[in-house]
């Protein structure tokens, strides 16, 4: 069965934040992505298809 996340994009762009915050930029990947958040990998593709996307959408929190 599958598992309902809510707010499935904000945790996404949260953990992402996260990861720039503390790592760096170069750090950032779908896979450390999707290692925080535990939501899984296809996932988070369905809501950002690339890592430029995810960037654009957590740079334009700023």
């Amino acid at each position: 069965m599958a598992k309902i996340i809510l707010n499935a994009r904000e945790h996404i762009l949260s953990t992402a934040k996260a990861i720039v915050s503390t790592q760096g930029i170069d750090a950032l990947n779908m896979r450390s992505v999707f290692q925080g958040c535990g939501i899984a990998l296809g996932t988070i593709y369905n809501y950002f298809p690339t890592k430029a996307d995810l960037l654009v959408k957590l740079m334009a929190g700023y």
